[in-house]
């Protein structure tokens, strides 16, 4: 007798255990989803089945952790196929679950322009040691256009440059939103900015904004050092920037070449206007062929003249 009554104590403390454990998932699961959708990663086509998927699963943990029961039956030609439980609650969430996609839609963004692209030092060459610092990429007038709107924004997440010369390459994230007329935290070199943060396009809107990129990790690439490089003999041909944007899970994406020819020219002539010590910044002109749009996943291609 006390033999059964201790293996009964143990079967139900097992149980326990097990459900605590789904408790737990399903909490982690909760969390991880409201995570997603609260910093603005919407449904898109290609996260959609994992939406549903994950979804599916608590449904199921909720089924197997609460009381009650659910059941499905299908019969084929006096087969009958039966599921229950926690199985049944698994197959009605990912078969039959509301298509959110198809009823609300998804807002269609196009990159409509970048002005141009201004290279200088982090720190005012005012202070000491100035040469050392950081590598600053500024696009200007980068520009977001809703083109077929929906009843929800677009949100843009993330910005990241990619710069590459010879067999050199580096990876720029955004530090600050520049040039900005309200909510600014400073002045001076850098001009007016603010701290980078997400941006919103409504729909039938616009969304332009200029973006201060710099070095990822910070200190790969100072500026004396990518003077230097820029003004080397040996460097002949040209500098890319690769310019990525994710707006409601889709790449934006824009590339340009500059011509080191155009570079060194007008690196020289920085510093014959200095009398010889390092230029402080330079910001190349663009001229833009055609129309300066570029749809989802395209690339916009801007020429550097001299």
């Amino acid at each position: 007798m006390g033999g059964r009554q201790l293996r009964r104590s143990r079967s139900i403390s097992l149980r326990d255990l097990e459900r605590l454990l789904f408790v737990l998932l399903l909490i982690g699961i909760v969390v991880a989803v409201l995570v997603l959708i609260f910093t603005g990663q919407e449904i898109t086509p290609g996260n959609e089945g994992l939406y549903r998927f994950t979804f599916a699963i608590a449904a199921a943990l909720i089924a197997f952790t609460l009381g009650g029961a659910v059941g499905l039956s299908w019969n084929f030609g006096g087969v009958a196929i039966r599921a229950g439980g926690a199985i049944a609650a698994f197959i009605i969430m990912i078969m039959w679950a509301p298509d959110l996609l198809s009823k609300v839609g998804i807002p269609r963004i196009e990159l409509a322009a970048v002005n141009s692209v201004d290279f200088r030092s982090v720190v005012d060459p005012k202070t000491a040691d100035w040469e050392a610092s950081d590598v600053a990429i500024t696009l200007e007038s980068v520009s977001f256009a809703s083109v077929t709107p929906t009843d929800l924004p677009a949100h843009l997440t993330s910005e990241t440059i990619n710069l590459a010369w010879g067999n050199q390459r580096y990876i720029f994230k955004p530090a600050w939103i520049v040039d900005l007329r309200k909510h600014s935290s400073g002045s001076g070199w850098l001009g007016e900015k603010g701290n980078w943060e997400p941006g919103v396009i409504e729909p039938n809107g616009l969304l332009n904004r200029s973006v201060m990129f710099v070095p990822y990790p910070r200190a790969s690439l100072s500026w004396d050092k990518f003077i230097l490089a820029m003004e080397a003999d040996s460097l002949k041909d040209d500098v890319e920037i690769g310019y990525q944007a994710l707006v409601s899970g889709y790449t934006l994406t824009w590339k340009c070449k500059l011509p080191i020819a155009a570079i060194k020219i007008q690196l020289a002539k920085a510093r014959l206007s200095r009398k010889g010590l390092l230029p402080r910044y330079f910001e190349p002109t663009w001229v833009v062929d055609g129309m300066a749009r570029a749809y989802l996943g395209s690339v916009l291609s801007m020429p550097l003249t001299a």
